[in-house]
């Protein structure tokens, strides 16, 4: 039964591709998905962790050491953390790269006995979210700088907003409803 259950464990993580792993309260790798592995392939050009190998690989700059170790104690001490994380590179310098990360503490009979940390790669969603971010604001932009009247109707058939010109003309046609033409 139990490998049954170790057997639908590994299934169940390697199935995504978030990068997902644990470490102990020494910081030695417990599990990792087929994505964990691949994604330290790629940062470290070689495979390089198998389980009950240190996280904090010599190579490892001291600058990233104390960042994911202060991610870690908190965790250890029992708070859940989620946040977004930009990776660096192997050079120790920021990648495009982008990650929503949730780290956990893993409890075994009250006791917290280490980190379970899930990376999912939001590079790609924030980039998007940016562009249309942008595009709203240049869309603004339009709607106020504009030489032509803009109302918007919302689905409700209400009036939305309007833009100062649409005011104008609006104005000038409440004092001058006899002269609408039909």
């Amino acid at each position: 039964d139990l490998e049954n259950k170790k057997s639908n464990y590994e299934a169940l993580i390697n199935s995504s591709h978030d990068m997902v792993w644990s470490v102990d309260s020494q910081y030695n790798f417990i599990t990792f998905n087929k994505a964990t592995a691949q994604q330290a392939e790629i940062i470290f050009g070689k495979a390089i962790i198998k389980e009950g190998d240190q996280f904090f690989d010599a190579s490892m700059p001291d600058c990233r050491k104390k960042f994911f170790k202060d991610l870690f104690d908190r965790v250890l001490l029992g708070e859940g953390i989620s946040t977004d994380l930009q990776s660096l590179n192997i050079n120790n310098q920021l990648d495009n790269l982008l990650f929503d990360a949730q780290l956990n503490p893993i409890i075994k009979k009250g006791i917290i006995v280490g980190v379970a940390i899930s990376l999912r790669n939001i590079t790609q969603k924030r980039a998007a979210e940016l562009k249309l971010l942008k595009s709203e604001a240049n869309l603004k932009a339009i709607f106020v700088t504009t030489d032509t009247g803009y109302i918007l109707i919302n689905s409700h058939l209400k009036v939305a907003a309007f833009n100062k010109v649409a005011s104008d003309i609006s104005a000038q046609n409440s004092f001058n409803a006899d002269k609408i033409p039909e």
